[in-house]
């Protein structure tokens, strides 16, 4: 008897573990399907040349060889793990898991399985060890490199992860999953310029997205050619022209590399494009801020704010962030016109009026002041800084 209740060479439990391993061990590790030749194998199963057959295990050379019960015994063990795990029963499928390699610790997929359970559990360089050793078994698994691949990275041996992308990668060139782990390998191990071949491969499959041209525009900016970059970026725009998005990056890119005209003109095409955003006159005020354009990125303030799509408590933050700490008194003027704009984009808003009330108080304007905040303490009257200033006004 198996362990768990094995298969004591009975002819239908054999014919029905080695199909359902055959399927296992197939190369798509497709779980339903393992599942459709697990019972077709059951309804196939019953040749009786297996039942007659003696077992014995022989020696050939150093080499030992596995009677077919053993076989049998060991597919069995495998076959009911797999199941085990599928069903979130980890502890018992690595246990027979276990029992399954004590039998034929040469079974790929056995150590393959067990790779998968143990690097589940966080011991990456036990499983690293057993996915090696799949992959020594039966190199044509490509799965079986995936995983060994994978653990190699989590275990810092980037040689063995980009060298069996290589791999992959020959065999399977347009896999694209393949190449964006190829491209990774290539930036772990420092050799930029081939990470940028391998995501031109990715980009020829899928062909320009945004997330591609970020990852190649900073491979290039890392190689110190901010040129390459910039050209990637505006080869998004080119594939991109009505996408305001493609626009948003460049204009980023332009901003952080010093290249003011160009981000300035990728700001005007948002506007052009969505002249209702009212982020994009946000990003360009601050883009005038730091290139020393106070006025102009007042004039975008002022355009974002009347914009109601924007919500008040961002206006409000915004617009402390401009204006803090010790003020002159064009800025208190300006800050307070950024206000009424806010409040006439929200008339209905308390915080608005509330804001704008304590901007007339900060410029002194105590008669325009007093009859809002008045108003305010009969909506709020436990507002102790309402009442305060209020009371500052007489």
């Amino acid at each position: 008897m198996g362990a768990g209740g094995g298969v004591d060479g009975n002819p239908a439990r054999g014919r029905r573990v080695w199909s359902y391993r055959r399927k296992i061990k197939s190369e798509t590790m497709n779980t339903s399907l393992k599942y459709i030749f697990f019972f077709l194998a059951v309804v196939m199963a019953g040749n009786p040349v297996f039942a007659k057959k003696k077992h014995h295990k022989k020696k050939k050379g150093q080499q030992t060889v596995l009677t077919q019960e053993d076989r049998y015994k060991e597919a069995d063990l495998f076959a009911r793990a797999v199941m085990y795990k599928q069903t979130g029963r980890l502890q018992k499928a690595d246990s027979l898991l276990s029992l399954a390699l004590q039998i034929n610790p040469k079974d790929a997929a056995a150590n393959y399985e067990k790779a998968r359970l143990l690097s589940a559990y966080g011991k990456n360089s036990e499983a690293l060890a057993l996915a090696r050793k799949a992959v020594d078994i039966d190199s044509t698994n490509k799965w079986y490199q995936v995983l060994y691949a994978d653990l190699s990275k989590v275990n810092g041996d980037y040689k063995a992860y980009l060298n069996t992308y290589k791999k992959l990668c020959k065999k399977e060139p347009g896999n694209v999953g393949f190449q964006n782990e190829l491209a990774f390998a290539y930036y772990f191990t420092g050799d930029y310029q081939q990470a940028v071949q391998a995501y031109r491969k990715v980009e020829m499959l899928v062909g320009v997205t945004p997330q591609l041209t970020k990852q190649i525009a900073d491979l290039y900016l890392r190689l110190d050619k901010k040129d390459s970059a910039r050209m990637q970026y505006e080869k998004l725009v080119k594939f991109n022209p009505e996408n305001t998005r493609s626009y948003a990056m460049l204009a980023e890119f332009a901003s952080k590399n010093g290249l003011p005209k160009t981000a300035e003109w990728a700001y005007r095409q948002i506007i052009r494009l969505n002249p209702q955003d009212p982020y994009v006159h946000i990003s360009l005020a601050d883009f005038y801020r730091k290139n020393g354009n106070p006025e102009k990125a007042f004039e975008e303030l002022k355009k974002g704010f009347a914009n109601p799509k924007l919500d008040v408590k961002t206006k409000v933050n915004l617009l402390l962030t401009y204006y803090s700490g010790k003020l002159t008194d064009e800025k208190k003027k300006q800050a307070l016109e950024l206000a009424g704009v806010i409040k006439n984009s929200h008339p209905d808003d308390s915080l608005a009026e509330t804001f704008y009330a304590s901007m007339l108080y900060t410029n002194k304007k105590y008669k325009e002041a007093r009859p809002l905040f008045t108003r305010l303490v009969k909506t709020d009257s436990t507002n102790y800084g309402i009442w305060e200033q209020l009371l500052f006004c007489d």
